[in-house]
């Protein structure tokens, strides 16, 4: 087995022995080793014009180690996308896990990303992935539903850790997701601000009302955006005494957090879409300009559209207000939409992966 691109390898830890794969970092600053040889020169040089160096490299490298399976948690990476379909016709097998949401149908079908999108297979959360893939054009040979990996390792890691989780702990669990930089949606007005305007509204309710917040943080310690995090944030929240509760390395900080709450509020993140894993109430309320390219699974009640503190402060009471079967019932038989949280995603993961390698 070889495993494309290291990021998220604690993830893949549960369903693969790593230390028995062979890893292929792919992201500039992971990369410590080149590896050189005569055949791998003349395959780079011959398709100069046909891909970047970087995925000519990846590929001659894969023709060499010849594995059985080529394997990745970050189903969006177009360099996997563009690896799998060179070898297509091949007998290596290309197994894409998702580990975070797709952009809108529209989006793949009118951009060079989506374009290049290309799966063999994909171990997906949801039904409601396959349709996104089927209105598009972007092409996915094959699904399988899992629901999330990274939801189920959670789990795992709060029982071997014999972590005592309160239910009710916080009132809200605001998911941060702070743009140090925009890379795909450019072309969304005021995308940018989106996080900042849905932390202040969430800090004014909480202040208001004497609500139990959460701030859960989206960089891990040792990342370079680690202190860009909070510096985003001051500017919209300089009002307010806020602290953003941010993770630390191997540590399933953000899920604890979730587990722990009432409900769980972001703008797009896809931990909101995990926490239904833990049958959490859910509010996303980051589409405010009702774009086709962020798409969610069901609207009411986890998705707000109005960008006014008025309906958002309502929103938010009213869901509150609800138990947790009231929540399920106004989503009709939608929750498994949004993520299929009753199947036992390690098993069926390892399952697929053996059928693969047999």
């Amino acid at each position: 087995i070889v495993i494309f691109d290291s990021e998220l390898l604690q993830d893949l830890s549960s369903v693969v022995q790593v230390d028995n794969c062979k890893i292929i970092d792919v992201r500039k600053d992971k990369i410590k080793e080149i590896y050189i040889c005569k055949d791998i020169l003349v395959f780079v040089l011959k398709n100069l014009f046909s891909r970047s160096i970087k995925q000519n490299y990846i590929i001659a490298l894969i023709k060499l180690i010849s594995p059985k399976l080529v394997i990745t948690h970050i189903a969006n990476s177009t360099d996997f996308h563009v690896t799998a379909k060179f070898f297509e016709k091949n007998q290596i097998k290309f197994l894409a896990i998702q580990n975070s949401n797709f952009a809108g149908s529209d989006y793949l079908k009118n951009t060079k990303i989506g374009r290049l999108f290309f799966l063999p297979e994909l171990l997906c959360f949801s039904k409601w992935d396959i349709d996104l893939f089927t209105k598009g054009v972007s092409t996915v040979k094959k699904f399988n539903v899992v629901g999330s990996l990274k939801s189920a390792n959670a789990k795992e890691y709060v029982k071997k850790n014999k972590i005592k989780i309160e239910n009710e702990k916080y009132d809200i669990c605001l998911i941060s997701e702070a743009r140090m930089e925009i890379a795909d949606f450019t072309h969304i007005e005021n995308y940018e601000n989106f996080p900042g305007i849905i932390a202040e509204f969430t800090h004014r309710l909480c202040k208001k009302k004497n609500l139990k917040l959460i701030f859960a943080g989206r960089q891990k310690s040792d990342d370079p955006f680690f202190d860009m995090e909070t510096h985003y944030y001051k500017g919209y929240l300089k009002n307010y005494n806020f602290k953003i509760n941010q993770k630390k390395e191997n540590e399933y900080a953000t899920h604890v957090n979730m587990m722990q709450s009432k409900l769980i509020i972001s703008q797009g993140s896809t931990a909101a879409r995990e926490a239904v894993s833990f049958k959490k109430k859910v509010l996303q309320c980051g589409n405010f300009e009702g774009h086709p390219d962020i798409p969610l699974p069901v609207d009411w009640p986890c998705q707000l559209k109005d960008k006014s503190y008025e309906e958002f402060e309502k929103r938010v009471l009213t869901i509150l207000s609800m138990s947790n079967s009231e929540y399920e019932k106004a989503l009709s038989d939608k929750m498994s939409l949004v993520m299929e949280y009753e199947l036992d995603t390690i098993s069926l993961i390892k399952k697929r992966i053996s059928q693969i390698i047999m």
